[in-house]
């Protein structure tokens, strides 16, 4: 039993770690930065934040969903071998994910006032604490972070090499 429990931590650390490095790092987080310094993003956080906690949890509640279904067509895409299908699906899928991450970061305290979500709040964050712990993970996040530099210089060659010409 917990050789399953840990092949099955296993797994959830390489699609955890596969989708931070290669989609969060290198796509998605420099686009919620530039998101982030938008004055209509700062409004729709005032807004959000003189909402009732239920009404909060509604948007949060419809934007992580909508994010979700947008996950599994675009890894129904994957399957089907339809990879620019799925690329593009998963890059969409990013604008929900972003809602839901910002009403979540922005409105925490209240939404953990809710017993329920605070319970499933706490159960995922110890799911993701223990993913993190795995020595898969542990491994992978080293090779990741190599691979990723290589790429990097070799990128930065590759801009040199244009620019000198």
């Amino acid at each position: 039993m917990k050789f399953i429990k840990q092949f099955m931590v296993s797994i959830l650390a390489f699609i955890y770690l596969t989708l931070e490095y290669i989609f969060w790092n290198n796509i998605l987080e420099p686009i919620y930065l530039k998101l982030k310094s938008l004055r209509l993003y700062q409004k729709t956080l005032k807004w959000i934040k003189s909402q009732h906690k239920y009404i909060i949890l509604f948007i949060f509640i419809l934007f992580f969903v909508s994010s979700e279904i947008l996950g599994i067509l675009a890894f129904a895409f994957l399957a089907d071998g339809l990879v620019s299908l799925f690329l593009l699906i998963y890059v969409i899928k990013f604008l929900p994910v972003a809602i839901a991450f910002t009403v979540l970061e922005n409105s925490k305290n209240e939404l953990l006032t809710i017993k329920w979500f605070s319970i499933v709040y706490n159960y995922t964050l110890k799911l993701i604490h223990l993913i993190q712990e795995n020595s898969l993970f542990i491994k992978s996040k080293v090779i990741f972070e190599k691979l990723r530099t290589k790429v990097q210089a070799i990128i930065e060659n590759i801009n040199l090499t244009l620019k000198s010409l």
